[in-house]
């Protein structure tokens, strides 16, 4: 968090995959959010706010995920409910009661990369009454039927989307489409399409950005 004027509070975002967060060296070239949050935050193009970087654990899959699925060693997964109460009833309540934060859906987002995209689709269609902003960075939204026939949170999203929550996701890769892409490319696309048939309105409430061939990174 930035330095913030005494007494002033500010807005919550809550990252999984918490070792990747500030760390330049970490896996994957991690993805430095404090100093990107302070370059934006000194030109004005972003409000001071406290980043909470939330560790994942050995059990990643287990906990990352709604449903379980099969990636070649038998079912995994279907964790994401005992993980979303544990961020929701241990870690929030944590965070609000030692530091200067505004509560309220308008006030608090939550974004994850691939499965953390996952879990956090999934977070802000549990919890839309907490987390108004939401974010899936080359999310796995077509876990559940890489080796099985579960529920995907495509599905789940075309069923009933949580009104009023902004979307944001983006990814790499590229077609064609609908099998076949990469880097969740056909997924992100089809998500997309998922919100706007049911009210999202581009650069209001949905934020869609798409990198040409980057990879998984």
């Amino acid at each position: 968090m930035s330095t913030v004027n005494a007494g002033e509070s500010v807005p919550v975002l809550y990252m999984h995959d918490g070792q990747n967060v500030f760390a330049p060296d970490a896996f994957f070239g991690g993805w430095q959010a404090s100093q990107s949050a302070d370059a934006l935050i000194e030109v004005g193009s972003l409000r001071p706010v406290l980043i909470v970087a939330i560790d994942n654990t050995p059990a990643r899959l287990d906990e990352y995920s709604h449903v379980t699925d099969d990636i070649g060693d038998g079912p995994i997964g279907g964790l994401g409910d005992a993980y979303a109460d544990f961020v929701v009833g241990g870690v929030m309540p944590f965070v609000e009661s030692r530091y200067p934060v505004l509560t309220g859906p308008e006030n608090t987002a939550v974004l994850g990369s691939s499965m953390g995209g996952l879990i956090s689709l999934h977070l802000a269609h549990l919890h839309p009454e907490l987390f108004g902003h939401v974010g899936s960075m080359s999310g796995t939204l077509g876990w559940g039927t890489f080796g099985l026939d579960n529920e995907t949170m495509l599905e789940r999203y075309a069923d009933g989307a949580p009104w009023g929550v902004s979307v944001y996701l983006d990814s790499g890769g590229a077609g064609p489409c609908p099998a076949g892409g990469t880097d969740n490319y056909c997924e992100a696309v089809e998500l997309a399409a998922v919100l706007r048939d049911q009210g999202w309105m581009d650069e209001i409430d949905l934020y869609y950005r798409w990198g040409s061939g980057q990879p998984h990174n």
